[in-house]
């Protein structure tokens, strides 16, 4: 009897865990995922330059390096507002020697390195493709080695734009509350290539995503991390976390397996 009971007990435990595995079906809507070009549709408008990605901060951090933002004179660091096509960047710059002593402005020789701090706004929309796009982004450099034309930055962004844009007859909504960590950033300021040769990217690329319009509609939230890497000329090379590499194209946002 003692020994029915105990099977008894058994199959019963096994049908409840049963019945949880089922709950936890990872093809139920609570387990959705985005696939691999969902992903790419996302990190491509917050890095590439047509939806003033990232890459529009890395081009405004060359601008300083190159002394085309901070030649006004202040007796202490540099506060300005600029404008670039559609989006407005906050500045707050700090300018030093080669040896650390800290400058009143940019000046050309002899400042060696940048601390950059930039808010990043600014609104843009068209009917064709579908695309409105409202920037809220905080970025920050340390751009060093200016003196030499070879600049190293390392620096850190977050970003809570909203995106929306048209990928293959589908409209993803985006509302990204992503973070980025920019590793040794390498650019040559005598090539006039804003983009770094060398470094990476690691970002954790989180939010919502609304998408509609292909018959594989989506409404979630996501998180996953990933790495894009400087590879020359306009592109990076993207690792995502299950090992799916591309090659996106930061100038026009165009993304392929790599």
């Amino acid at each position: 009897m003692k020994k029915s009971l105990k099977a008894l007990t058994l199959i019963s435990l096994s049908a409840l865990l049963f019945i949880y595995g089922c709950d936890k079906n990872p093809t139920s809507p609570q387990e959705e995922e985005l696939t691999n070009t969902e992903q790419m549709v996302i990190i491509a408008a917050e890095l590439a330059e047509p939806t003033g990605g990232i890459s529009s901060d890395l081009n405004t951090a060359y601008d300083v390096a190159t002394g085309d933002v901070g030649a006004l004179y202040k007796t202490s660091s540099f506060d300005t507002t600029i404008s670039v096509d559609w989006i407005s960047y906050q500045l707050h710059l700090n300018f030093y020697s080669k040896n650390g002593s800290e400058q009143a402005r940019f000046i050309p020789s002899l400042t060696d390195s940048v601390v950059f701090n930039g808010a990043a706004s600014g609104h843009t929309s068209s009917e064709t493709p579908t695309q409105d796009i409202t920037l809220n982004r905080d970025s920050n450099f340390k751009i060093a080695n200016i003196i030499s034309y070879d600049v190293t930055m390392n620096g850190s962004a977050s970003n809570n734009s909203s995106y929306k844009v048209t990928y293959s007859s589908s409209i993803f909504q985006i509302a990204p509350k992503s973070t980025f960590n920019f590793q040794n950033l390498k650019v040559n300021l005598a090539n006039g290539n804003y983009i770094p040769y060398a470094g990476k990217i690691v970002a954790t690329i989180k939010g919502h995503i609304t998408k509609t319009g292909a018959g594989d509609d989506k409404d979630m939230d996501y998180s996953y991390k990933v790495t894009a890497e400087f590879i020359g000329g306009d592109n990076v090379k993207v690792t995502l976390p299950n090992g799916v590499e591309f090659t996106l194209n930061l100038r026009t946002g165009k993304f392929s397996l790599a």
